[in-house]
């Protein structure tokens, strides 16, 4: 029984730090900042639309209109990455990621076996497993993406959503 309450805390501690999750549905709201992505910050900021998203970050989110009728969207922040979150029945679907810095972390933990795609201009790197994929990192005109799924898809599917972006 020990092992097993053990167990537990540890797997409990471990995934309450992940980057790409949180259990927080209070929206914030913030004014423009163009510093914004200089530091980090500790708890995610959630804003009511893609607009005041863009704003906070001091540029242009894009979203991937492939990925709208995923779900519903709701908009982050969280250690220098914008996210839009796509959950269906209160459960997320997907996550679209994106940073000015290089060492953001997209991944959301996503390990997987990585392959090597180009869809049009743009190289980028899937993992998944068995030639179905959850994740796409890429990066473009100096701005870094993700794509995380979680239900996997074949590299022709990675590929259109990246290119709706």
């Amino acid at each position: 029984m020990k092992k097993l309450f053990i167990f537990l805390f540890v797997f409990i501690f471990v995934f309450s730090f992940s980057s790409c999750s949180s259990d927080s549905s209070e929206n914030v709201s913030s004014s423009a900042s163009s510093e914004y992505f200089e530091t980090e910050n500790e708890d995610p900021e959630f804003f009511d639309s893609i607009a005041e998203l863009s704003a906070a970050v001091g540029f242009t989110v894009p979203e991937p209109v492939e990925l709208k009728s995923m779900g519903t969207q709701s908009y982050q922040t969280l250690n220098k990455i914008a996210t839009i979150i796509y959950e269906k029945d209160e459960d997320t679907v997907a996550r679209f990621n994106i940073s000015k810095d290089s060492e953001a972390d997209l991944t959301c933990g996503y390990i997987g076996e990585a392959t090597q795609a180009v869809t049009g201009s743009v190289s980028a790197e899937l993992r998944g497993d068995g030639g179905s994929f959850c994740l796409a990192l890429w990066s473009k005109d100096g701005y870094y993406f993700s794509i995380v799924l979680e239900t996997p898809v074949s590299s022709s599917v990675m590929e259109k959503y990246i290119k709706s972006v």
